[in-house]
């Protein structure tokens, strides 16, 4: 689907299909493994766990930028941002109206849903699977429960995506500002997870593998469902549009898919 005005742009695009489909791919592939073969998965991860160690307790700088990256930029705080996000283009916003690079459009609103819905997914592929975290004399930070995915991965990966996902239609400086900084961040915070051993490596991997496949199928669910009627677009389209008449004559009522020259419907604004 290509949207008018957004230079050809699509709003599904081909890498966000691949990128879901191997997140997912890894995620499961490391989730069958921890359950049918932990103890080869652990003696791999306790190797790397050990090396990244001896580096953090040399350089004590990585620790204190791994808690302060683990605590700015964890599930809460995430969750807490997006809400707010959400929030300010719901209240904000008239209806096609943009507030910063967001619209407010039915894909905007269902795509933030389904993200602030992630916050349950972590939790309970945790404890379906219900893997200790490593042992206390390697941690260098504190952490409770279980350890697979990792939350922070999941949470961070999410909000990346989905921050990349809201610009397609921006400039492509701002595209590629965003991009950048968004991904940077998530391999910041999943680095700091392992730097301070509060999780193994697998964990991280696979939070960052349901992450991808999440945002990618709340994406999907969003441009497949989110669209509007006719009868929801006509207001946008003026009063004429509603009745589908034009000077007492009876005309064709306008496509949900197919908006009028010179205009773009509300699902397919750039976001």
């Amino acid at each position: 689907m290509t949207e008018p005005g957004s230079r050809g742009r699509s709003l599904r695009p081909a890498w966000l299909r691949w990128a879901g489909e191997a997140g997912l791919a890894v995620a499961l592939t490391l989730l069958v493994m921890i359950v049918t073969a932990p103890s080869s998965v652990d003696r791999a991860d306790l190797a790397v766990l050990r090396g990244v160690r001896h580096q953090a307790v040399t350089h004590h700088w990585l620790v204190t930028a791994a808690d302060a990256f683990s605590a700015a930029l964890g599930p809460t705080p995430i969750r807490a941002a997006v809400a707010v996000a959400l929030l300010v283009v719901l209240v904000r916003a008239p209806r096609g109206g943009r507030v910063g690079l967001v619209r407010r459009s039915p894909i905007v609103n269902l795509t933030a849903a389904a993200v602030l819905g992630g916050a349950v997914l972590a939790p309970t592929v945790k404890m379906l699977v219900g893997r200790p975290r490593p042992p206390e004399s390697l941690r260098l930070g504190s952490a409770g429960g279980n350890s697979y995915p990792s939350g922070h991965a999941v949470s961070i990966t999410i909000a990346a995506m989905v921050a990349i996902l809201l610009t397609l239609g921006a400039a492509g400086w701002v595209r590629a500002t965003v991009a950048v900084v968004a991904v940077t961040l998530a391999v910041l915070v999943c680095a700091a997870r392992v730097v301070l051993a509060v999780h193994y490596p697998s964990d991280v991997l696979g939070g960052a593998g349901f992450g991808l496949a999440w945002t990618a199928g709340s994406w999907w669910l969003a441009q497949r469902y989110g669209r509007p009627s006719a009868e929801s677009v006509a207001p946008e389209l003026g009063p004429d549009a509603v009745s589908g008449t034009t000077g007492g004559t009876r005309a064709a009522a306008p496509s949900a898919t197919t908006p009028p020259a010179g205009t773009s419907p509300v699902w397919c604004t750039p976001v």
